[in-house]
């Protein structure tokens, strides 16, 4: 996760159009871009996107996770998802219940069950 605040950049083509433009938003642009801004000034950024003849920027809206579930009505997608999920509940059903039975049959406290997570 810190690898990916560093470097990786927004994507969001209502954000940055075809990658060649920054983000505006200071929480849109990783800290390697941040620092970069530092260097550049953004307006230099508007101003080649003004020279560039580009539309103005979108706004962004809060994203609805509910088209996604379109996929949902195929079959073979449904039943492997379906698989998927069941697998995924009995692991974090087992893993639930770990630092309980450890606790008891190898008398463990606190710090130790945390570090054995880790």
């Amino acid at each position: 996760m810190i690898s990916q605040a560093l470097f990786v950049p927004e994507t969001n083509r209502k954000i940055v159009g075809n990658g060649s433009l920054a983000p505006w938003e200071w929480w849109n642009r990783s800290l390697f871009d941040r620092k970069r801004e530092k260097w550049n000034n953004i307006q230099e950024y508007e101003k080649e996107r003004e020279i560039k003849g580009l539309p103005p920027r979108q706004k962004v809206g809060w994203p609805n996770p509910w088209p996604s579930l379109v996929v949902m009505k195929e079959k073979d997608t449904a039943m492997t998802l379906i698989c998927i999920a069941l697998n995924f509940a009995a692991f974090y059903g087992l893993m639930t219940s770990i630092p309980a039975l450890y606790s008891t049959i190898y008398k463990l406290d606190t710090l130790k069950l945390s570090l054995g997570y880790m």
